[in-house]
């Protein structure tokens, strides 16, 4: 597995687990099928089980496209900020055009577009109309004049929902770049100058002591003791200990008054 691919890997994977895990139940609703004592009772685990379904594919599905369009976005974002360019919010529509031209292709190419491009399309369609496509059919085919047209749905199983999963799969590792590295959080994106005087406080708390001793890096003694000594960077105290580990601890016990600077302007 490339280490390039790992977080995507994982989400993929993860996604995979859950949906084949998700037929994977052995509970009282699935022995009422064959074992039901009334045909009521069978009939409500039917129901019930084919809405149980219904949920895991529309979660498959939704997952699967989100999945794309967050590497999609991202990776048009990263060809911007390579560029120069002040990174901004974009959909899969407007960073398709800027991935294509980076790499000089067309995503419709790659393995299995069509196929990652129904997954938008279901997706879409279960998140905003119920799974219904857009698209007509007769009602009786062939006397459609007769009878009138009905919208078509999309209708999910599982062996289609595991091709959407391996379609995905090779798009993805198909398309050009890095996939990305997602952080656990996002900090709002601030201007230069507030993030300098941010930076500048910090600085001065630091120097002040009010953050603790500052150490340089502990050496052995040049008396030849079998002892670590090393000073604080802003007030110059000295520490030592045989155990180089317990320096810092030693400098936790008391309050550091500074770098010499802060200290004259109190």
């Amino acid at each position: 597995m490339p280490i390039r691919d790992l977080w995507f890997n994982y989400k993929l994977e993860g996604i995979e687990v859950f949906f084949k895990r998700a037929f994977n139940v052995d509970d009282g609703y699935v022995k009422a099928l064959d074992h039901a004592e009334t045909e009521e009772e069978h009939d409500h685990a039917v129901d019930v089980l084919l809405a149980y379904q219904d949920i895991v594919f529309r979660a498959v599905y939704l997952e699967l496209n989100a999945l794309v369009e967050l590497e999609l976005t991202s990776l048009a974002k990263s060809i911007l900020q390579k560029r120069g360019e002040k990174p901004r919010r974009l959909n899969r529509g407007e960073a398709r055009p800027i991935i294509e031209a980076e790499y000089k292709i067309s995503l419709q190419e790659l393995p299995r577009f069509s196929e990652v491009d129904e997954v938008r399309n279901i997706s879409n369609a279960y998140k905003h109309d119920d799974g219904f496509s857009g698209e007509y059919e007769e009602i009786a085919p062939n006397a459609g004049w007769l009878f009138g047209y009905r919208e078509s749905r999309y209708e999910l199983d599982w062996d289609k929902a595991h091709q959407s999963i391996q379609a995905v799969r090779e798009f993805m590792r198909a398309l050009p770049g890095e996939r990305q590295q997602f952080p656990e959080e996002r900090l709002k994106p601030e201007d230069e100058a507030t993030i300098q005087a941010r930076h500048a406080v910090w600085e001065r708390l630091r120097k002040s002591g009010a953050l603790g001793h500052i150490l340089g890096e502990p050496a052995l003694r040049a008396d030849g003791a079998n002892e670590y000594t090393t000073n604080c960077q802003l007030c110059g105290k000295p520490y030592q200990h045989e155990d180089k580990e317990a320096l810092p601890l030693l400098a936790l016990l008391d309050q550091c008054p500074g770098g010499p600077e802060l200290r004259q302007g109190r």
